[in-house]
């Protein structure tokens, strides 16, 4: 995406601790991990968090999912604090 930043949070990002960024390309290797937090979105080709973690487990393993990501576009807004 032309003029937008790398970290640039998807809109449709449940608001909360972790979210998607426009690097998103819709791949979809997070849902296989994370179906039950995110989904894809098929009329703009990326995925997004409809909702976010509730458990220790849960954040785990978006924190997993965040270095196995391809694009590098999930991402911890804990992470930007530290």
């Amino acid at each position: 995406m032309s003029g937008t930043n790398e970290s640039e949070s998807l809109r449709f990002n449940e608001p909360g601790r972790f979210h998607t960024t426009v690097q998103c390309d819709g791949c979809g290797q997070c849902i296989h991990v994370a179906g039950d937090m995110i989904t894809f979105d098929s009329s703009e080709v990326f995925c997004y968090l409809y909702r976010q973690p509730e458990t220790p487990e849960e954040v785990e393993r978006l924190k997993n999912l965040e270095l196995e990501c391809p694009m590098r576009a999930l991402r911890d807004k804990a992470d930007e604090l530290s």
